[in-house]
């Protein structure tokens, strides 16, 4: 059995036992007795939390706009899901089909220099990025312009009545109108050239298919690069409009390669039939005109 120790005087030392701190009663730090406490000091007590800050003061057009205020020029790039989300920062486009009188084109061709004075002259045209137009077969002049945002597109309507004016007398009925903001658009492989050709088809399609159909799009983008019959094509766009139409409007380096699509295009776009309400309408035609 052990002994306790003995010190030199011979008494036995008291061993120390290591004092418990009382414990602090969870009361005094409850969410409710601190609460209290600074209310009695007053609000001012209290360090308020920093505001969340606003998402819209950190958009890139935000940022932007402040690195310019300050003389810095600076472009900003957005993901392609982030431009998709934002249709004010989509260009948009307007097709218009009118039917001519027989024998009218070289008339209308005649008032080209009057209309692109009028256009340079008027500031509703001044977020215009283009416009061109064609003639079908069967009597109909087809143009398309396209504006910076839907805004300045729906701004100029006033104005495009006064620049049509000039060829009204040429007209064989009333212009219908769709326009839509550029949701899709392809750049194919084919240069530029002075005199291209130009399709525009209109596609009646089933309410709410528009994301379905844009979703097929990026399959449709891969497959015609792949695709030789869509050698001759420089581009081709589409956009969507609030009847429920799909309306794309490609351009190719002429008629033989536009026409030596037809069969490709039909294979790579039938992923779409499903989607579609009606028979597509397609217009066709060497472009005359064309400003930018």
């Amino acid at each position: 059995m052990p002994t306790a120790a003995v010190a030199a005087d011979g008494t036995t030392p008291v061993k120390k036992t290591r004092r418990r701190k009382k414990s602090v009663a969870s009361e005094k730090y409850s969410t409710s007795a601190v609460q209290a406490r600074f209310e009695e000091k007053g609000p001012a007590a209290v360090k308020p939390k920093s505001a969340p800050l606003a998402a819209a003061n950190y958009s890139p057009a935000a940022i932007q706009a402040r690195f310019e205020a300050k003389g810095v020029p600076i472009a900003i790039a957005t993901s392609s899901s982030a431009a998709s989300s934002s249709s004010s920062s989509k260009p948009a486009a307007r097709i218009t089909v009118v039917p001519i009188k027989p024998g009218a084109r070289d008339k209308i061709q005649a008032t080209t220099a009057a209309t692109t004075a009028a256009i340079r002259a008027d500031p509703a045209f001044d977020s215009m990025l283009e416009v061109s137009y064609f003639f079908t077969d069967d009597d109909k002049m087809v143009a398309r312009s396209v504006f910076s945002t839907m805004e300045s597109l729906k701004n100029s309507a006033e104005a495009t009545k006064k620049v049509m004016g000039g060829m009204a007398e040429h007209f064989a009925g009333p212009p219908s109108m769709s326009m839509g903001t550029v949701d899709w658009h392809f750049k194919g492989p084919a240069a530029p050239v002075a005199t291209p050709v130009s399709r525009v088809t209109i596609v009646p399609i089933k309410p709410g298919s528009k994301e379905a159909l844009l979703t097929m799009a990026a399959k449709i983008s891969k497959e015609m690069k792949k695709e030789p019959a869509f050698d001759g094509m420089l581009e081709v766009a589409a956009y969507f409009t609030d009847d429920d139409k799909m309306v794309t409007r490609s351009i190719f380096k002429d008629m033989a390669s536009l026409k030596g699509s037809g069969e490709a295009q039909m294979r790579v776009m039938g992923g779409m039939k499903e989607h579609m309400a009606g028979k597509p309408t397609p217009l066709m035609g060497q472009i005359f005109w064309h400003l930018k």
